[in-house]
């Protein structure tokens, strides 16, 4: 750590330093529009308010084996400030300040390298976004008219072009109102406040593990990210030069193409995580995890096999048209629906171990199951997450290194003490309140494919896409006193949640009964084909003890929808 280089700085002057390299197969641009409109926004507030200064985080740099640094963790604020200094360059074009253009892409855009003979980007990214940025977004518009548009091969690229065409829009809004005279004085004012009053903390070090000792320090907004990328290149630094590290690359490549159709933020990280827990247990500190496990060149090689193996596993599991379940039955696909309804990632590392290992049919009734155990513990689960979580990174592990469970059987029975049982779960459900409309209209499906099964009647559900059906609240939450004149506002408010105060609804009748009172609406209930809905309308009259008494039997019904055991 005594080589360490700590300092505040402004990051206009990083960036007219220039020597920045984004590492050939360091994680994409993946800034959308309104990050891009959020550091814009808060550029103009510290301009306008006269701020000397204005904090924008930590940026990590670490020696590059050429001359320069490979940016660590900064990325996304580096490349959207040099977007907003390439974008302020055009406009002086665009006002044909010639001498201001020259000087603002000499300042912060390019630099001459005496050793290439050759114009070079100050900041260069990756493999995939560095020629679209190189040559499309960063060349004057003297250069670019002389150049055909690059095509857009990655959702970098495209990200790339829309942060672009964001900054430019936003300038051109900064500047319709300005006079033409005080244009040039409008930008000049945001070239010195990127050169002197942005400032961020960069860190120099001198390799990636005392970078990731400062993260744990700074725990600063790019943590999760960081921690992907420091793996990524301990592995690529194990696996040495030649053969070995281009598999490696090339490895990691195809897991981050695979997890890259996930579309979930951070999902580099947190799949790393599950693998981990997978392999050794539950995991929490990603790096020292796998620092301790990849100590060799051989075991990096075998890691990275691993890492893009599974990844298509994750992939799947987490897309339910996904052409793996091809083959499986078919339920597994409302199975995968429904845990991404919940969006519940404590159970990832089990559902990964399971859709890896365990037969197709053996496979389908476990994510039942994990279904089953969702509900429950969202229903009644206070206080046990953490030890459920714990148990789902144990039960992953034994699956993938001693592979003694391979069944859904064996795996409710490991769970048995740790998701509610039947009674408890009745209990609680029967006095639920339902915060999620989302979460409302699946247990009212549900409850009502049960019954309708149960009582041997054709489903009355029209598809698993419910949107014919709206979900109604009897009793509504803006209580209308005359409308319900047995009911206080308090009453009204605390019953509005409950499950046994809703029911789906034909969206056309739902339309038409609107904020009215109970016997207004008690005819488009008894109207329905739904028998839980139609339960409404034997009452003569709707507050707390009908609620009651519904959400009962819907509890009772809960217990066999939602089994501990898989069918």
């Amino acid at each position: 750590m005594s080589n360490l280089d700590f300092r505040l700085q402004p990051i206009g002057e990083l960036i007219v330093a220039g020597r920045l390299h984004v590492p050939r197969n360091q994680r994409d641009y993946f800034w959308e529009v309104e990050h891009v409109k959020d550091l814009c926004n808060d550029f103009a507030d510290a301009i306008r308010e006269g701020k000397e200064s204005y904090f924008l985080g930590t940026i990590v740099l670490t020696s590059s084996k050429s001359q320069g640094f490979e940016v660590v963790d900064g990325q996304q604020r580096l490349v959207t400030t040099t977007i907003i200094l390439a974008t302020i360059r055009d406009i002086f074009f665009q006002l044909g300040d010639i001498a201001l253009m020259n000087h603002t892409e000499s300042e912060f855009l390019f630099k001459y390298d005496r050793d290439t003979e050759q114009i070079v980007p100050k900041l260069s990214l990756n493999v995939k976004d560095d020629v679209l940025f190189r040559e499309t977004l960063l060349t004057n518009p003297k250069g670019r008219i002389a150049k055909s548009a690059k095509p857009l091969v990655a959702p970098s690229n495209r990200r790339l072009v829309e942060a672009t065409a964001a900054v430019r829009k936003y300038f051109e809004e900064v500047l319709q109102p300005v006079a033409a005279p005080s244009k040039k004085r409008v930008l000049n004012r945001w070239l010195d406040f990127i050169e002197s009053g942005a400032q961020v903390i960069v860190l120099k070090v001198p390799d990636t593990g005392n970078a990731y000792m400062m993260f744990e320090t700074l725990n600063d907004r790019g943590l999760k990210v960081s921690q992907a990328d420091l793996v990524k290149n301990y592995l690529f630094g194990k696996a040495g030069e030649g053969d070995r590290r281009q598999e490696v690359e090339d490895k990691w490549s195809s897991m981050t193409a695979v997890l890259e159709s996930v579309g979930e933020q951070d999902v580099a990280i947190d799949y790393l995580r599950f693998v981990c827990s997978m392999l050794f247990d539950l995991t929490r500190n990603v790096f020292d995890r796998i620092k301790g496990h990849v100590s060799s060149k051989q075991r990096a090689v075998e890691f990275a096999h691993t890492l893009e193996e599974l990844s298509h596993d994750y992939e799947a599991m987490l897309r339910s048209d996904h052409p793996k379940w091809n083959n499986y039955p078919v339920g597994i696909r409302r199975s995968i629906r429904t845990l991404n309804l919940f969006d519940v990632t404590q159970i990832r590392h089990l559902m990964l171990a399971v859709a890896h290992h365990f037969t197709p049919i053996e496979t389908a009734r476990a994510f039942e199951l994990f279904v089953n155990w969702i509900v429950r513990l969202f229903i009644a689960g206070a206080g046990r997450v953490g030890r459920v979580e714990s148990k789902y990174a144990s039960l992953a592990h034994t699956i993938h290194t001693k592979q003694t469970i391979k069944t859904a059987e064996q795996l409710g029975k490991e769970m048995r003490k740790y998701v509610p049982p039947n009674d408890e779960f009745q209990h609680a459900f029967a006095v639920a309140r339902v915060s999620q409309a989302k979460l409302a209209r699946y247990y009212l499906d549900r409850l009502q494919r049960r019954d309708d099964k149960k009582n041997k009647r054709r489903e009355t559900m029209p598809s698993d896409d419910t949107t014919e059906l709206n979900l109604e609240h009897v009793i509504p939450l803006n209580c209308v006193k005359e409308k319900w004149p047995d009911l206080q506002r308090e009453d009204a408010e605390a019953l509005y949640g409950r499950i046994g105060n809703m029911a789906l609804l034909d969206a056309v009748k739902n339309s038409k009964i609107g904020n009215v009172g109970f016997a207004e609406k008690k005819q488009a209930f008894a109207n329905s084909m739904l028998s839980l809905t139609k339960m409404v309308a034997e009452n003569n009259s709707w507050g707390a003890d009908e609620v009651n008494k519904r959400q009962q039997v819907l509890a009772k019904l809960a217990v066999e929808t939602w089994p501990l055991r898989a069918s």
